[in-house]
């Protein structure tokens, strides 16, 4: 989590890439038991409401500071383990989605463009040529 600057931006970063992602300004979390789950805190902390409750708890004139003992304080909900895992299984499924569309999106609009390209483009086709 960053402390300084952009504070209460996450990130959800594998082990084998310590300590390359941490600094003194940027927050390592981790839960200290088998009583909640990283994607679960990482679904938490990742919304706007909690990088809301970072910029107001911030201080500092030049860049906006969080202090890691604010963070320590800070209460999340914790529902079960198998509540966790329902609601990270929610979440997850909610992306693919929205990583699918994405995908079409791009597919569609480079077919645009080459719609485009092939009308003021200098190329030159037979009209009876199918748009895929």
């Amino acid at each position: 989590m960053s402390l300084t600057g952009n504070v209460g931006r996450v990130a959800l970063f594998p082990a084998d890439l310590e300590p390359a992602v941490l600094n003194q300004r940027v927050a390592k979390i981790l839960p200290r038991n088998d009583l909640l789950l990283s994607r679960y805190i990482f679904a938490l902390l990742n919304t706007d409401d909690f990088e809301k409750a970072s910029i107001e708890a911030a201080t500092g004139v030049a860049q906006a500071n969080v202090s890691p003992n604010w963070v320590k304080t800070f209460t999340i909900p914790l529902p079960p383990v198998d509540i966790q895992k329902e609601i990270v299984a929610e979440i997850e499924a909610e992306e693919r989605l929205v990583d699918g569309n994405r995908q079409l999106i791009e597919r569609m609009e480079q077919k645009i463009a080459a719609v485009i390209d092939r009308v003021w483009g200098e190329r030159q086709w037979d009209e009876n040529e199918a748009i895929d």
